[in-house]
């Protein structure tokens, strides 16, 4: 398993910050004085409307869009932020986005992945609802089991 902020095949230690269900997940060996801008790749994934029937969520509050520019502005390259909002984060985008995003990262790239939407623990994995997801059925979910075996 590669860890999140280094990239390297070691154990993965991260962070994830859970609000409404947002996950930024970075790995807490690497000190702020440390961080390279440059070698920064995101996937900023929101979803607050689903296409099965989940309660959507307000969006005047959403933080994907905020959190884009602030990267951007910190001196993330644009072309290293990959953001699917709604109806664009469907499971099998998410699944490319993260593979895309792997295959441009090398031992000392930073990786953010934020996720904003409905999320639940099912057995011994904890499961994201994608925009195309399936109430109940987790083989339509995006599975943090499998982000971390790809990651």
């Amino acid at each position: 398993m590669r860890r999140l902020m280094q990239m390297s095949h070691a154990a993965c230690f991260a962070i994830f910050l859970l609000g409404s269900m947002p996950l930024v997940a970075f790995t807490i060996s690497l000190g702020a004085d440390e961080w390279e801008p440059k070698k920064t790749h995101a996937v900023i994934v929101g979803v607050l409307e689903w296409k099965n029937g989940l309660t959507p969520f307000s969006k005047r509050n959403r933080k994907d869009q905020e959190l884009r520019n602030l990267l951007i502005k910190r001196g993330t390259p644009a072309e290293n932020v990959t953001m699917l909002l709604d109806q664009e984060a469907t499971l099998p985008k998410i699944r490319k986005a993260i593979s895309q995003v792997l295959s441009r990262t090398t031992k000392d790239s930073t990786l953010i992945i934020y996720y904003d939407g409905h999320g639940w623990a099912t057995g011994s994995d904890f499961c994201f609802a994608n925009y195309d997801v399936q109430s109940g059925r987790k083989d339509t979910a995006w599975s943090m089991n499998e982000l971390a075996a790809t990651v």
